[in-house]
């Protein structure tokens, strides 16, 4: 539809709605890579 028209004013009213609904955890979940860097930023003795 974005493609043939040319015309984000479609479309960004849906995401920005969906982005309003979708539940947001209240916790950081540290995984992979950013894990590591959270274990890099440490303070060592």
């Amino acid at each position: 539809m974005v493609k043939r028209r040319g015309d984000l004013t479609e479309i960004l009213p849906v995401w920005l709605r969906l982005g309003q609904i979708v539940h947001q955890p209240s916790f950081v979940a540290y995984e992979g890579t950013l894990d590591l860097l959270k274990i890099c930023q440490k303070p060592h003795p």
